[in-house]
């Protein structure tokens, strides 16, 4: 009988060593490379009454991300690179003399345009604090990521089609590149949640589109769906 009883708890002592082992290897191993899909809404605060931005404004990202686990925890850090594009569809021309940028309001009775939008292209660097609320099931975990994003200003342009402004009545279509005295370097805040490989984010660029006295303090927000394997 001792000896049953002897045989049953090394039996249960290299069980659960053993458990503890896999539990290890599998913390260790979900450190990988991730990749994340943004589409979102895009509005601007702090606007001037000359610059009437659309609802109807988007934006897209693709970020790849790599994940790199805190320990044993729930959480971890994940810094990345990515590519986003934002279009801010508006009713306003923009003008640009020696000193600054600013907008001049478009009378859309006057001047029934197609197009008239700013797009703007960065390179990002993420910075991604998370939380997983079972870090080794995928798809079905609960998520939460916080974090702070670097973008360096890669294209930036004005394209309008539509009626000559200066009231020629002739129709043209233009895509005018490099805006006067927009700031080459943006940052902000992030934050991403959800269920599996759906979740809701926002940014808030804290950083103003325009540099210091050189145009309107602009300071572009964003909502909208991201589709991940966080």
């Amino acid at each position: 009988m001792r000896k049953i009883i002897f045989l049953f708890l090394i039996t249960m002592v290299c069980s659960h060593g053993f458990s503890q082992d896999k539990e290890t290897k599998e913390k260790i191993n979900k450190a990988s490379d991730r990749v994340v899909f943004e589409l979102g809404l895009e509005n601007i605060i702090g606007k001037p009454d000359t610059l009437k931005i659309s609802a109807l404004s988007r934006g897209a990202g693709v970020y790849f991300m790599y994940d790199l686990p805190l320990g044993k925890s729930h959480f971890s850090f994940a810094p990345g690179l990515g590519i986003s594009s934002s279009n801010f569809y508006h009713r306003s021309q923009i003008v640009s003399d020696t000193a600054e940028t600013y907008f001049v309001p478009i009378d859309k009775n006057e001047f029934d345009f197609k197009k008239n939008k700013i797009s703007l292209t960065y390179v990002d660097i993420p910075l991604e604090f998370r939380f997983r609320s079972k870090p080794n099931e995928k798809g079905t975990s609960w998520k939460l990521a916080t974090g702070f994003k670097l973008g360096f200003l890669l294209q930036n342009k004005w394209k309008y089609k539509g009626p000559e402004l200066n009231g020629s009545g002739e129709t043209v279509k233009f895509k005018e590149f490099n805006i006067k005295y927009l700031q080459k370097l943006r940052y902000g805040v992030s934050i991403r949640g959800g269920y599996g490989m759906f979740n809701l984010f926002a940014f808030y660029n804290i950083s103003s589109l325009f540099k210091q006295d050189a145009g309107p303090q602009l300071h572009p927000i964003t909502f909208g769906i991201a589709i991940n394997g966080l």
